[in-house]
């Protein structure tokens, strides 16, 4: 199960000298909290690996339909739709995006 935010901050307050700097000062506690809890969690679509394929998956299939209408369309002597090439070079730009390693290294 993910970790929400609310439930870091509620952990992080739960120590008894974090209640007694609350208690003194709380603004520089609160934001501490703030910080901590949001480093500490993502979101739900990061890790998920059936979406991540999903995707791949749609913009492969794309990109396929997109070559094979190229191919169809210039053998029978025409010149394929600038719509056509849009998609299927977007397409190619996409997967290479989600398929590149990331400059994070993670």
């Amino acid at each position: 199960m993910q970790e929400r935010s609310a439930n870091e901050m509620l952990k992080f307050l739960s120590e008894p000298e974090r209640l007694e700097e609350l208690k003194a000062d709380p603004i520089p506690v609160l934001e501490k909290a703030r910080d901590e809890a949001l480093s500490k969690t993502e979101p739900a679509y990061i890790g998920d690996k059936v979406i991540y394929r999903m995707v791949v998956g749609a913009l492969g299939l794309a990109l396929l339909i997109a070559a094979v209408g190229g191919i169809v369309i210039v053998m029978s002597d025409r010149t394929p739709p600038d719509m056509l090439v849009a998609l299927g070079s977007a397409a190619v730009g996409a997967l290479a995006g989600l398929l590149a390693p990331s400059p994070g290294g993670k």
